[in-house]
């Protein structure tokens, strides 16, 4: 049987994957209780950086309630946002 189409989760991930996540507030209190990743959020021109250092640490990896783990790369031109 061939697969047709990919599931939801693979979607979400591949695009998480490929397109990055926006830094929040949300994303920075994360950070405080996880493992940081090894390349830290790097705030593009124009960007509200509420760090005022151009760069802020992220966490490493997210898991989703359906339990689909994502290694986490910041963009800030990316859609997602958490």
């Amino acid at each position: 049987m061939a697969l047709t189409s990919l599931p939801t989760a693979a979607k979400f991930k591949l695009d998480l994957m490929f397109e990055g996540i926006r830094y929040s507030e949300s994303l920075g209190e994360a950070a405080e209780h996880s493992f940081p990743n090894f390349y830290p959020y790097r705030f593009q021109p124009g960007e509200k950086d509420p760090t005022g250092k151009g760069k802020a640490n992220i966490p490493y990896l997210m898991i989703t309630p359906g339990g689909t783990h994502l290694r986490v790369g910041g963009n800030g031109s990316s859609p997602w946002v958490v």
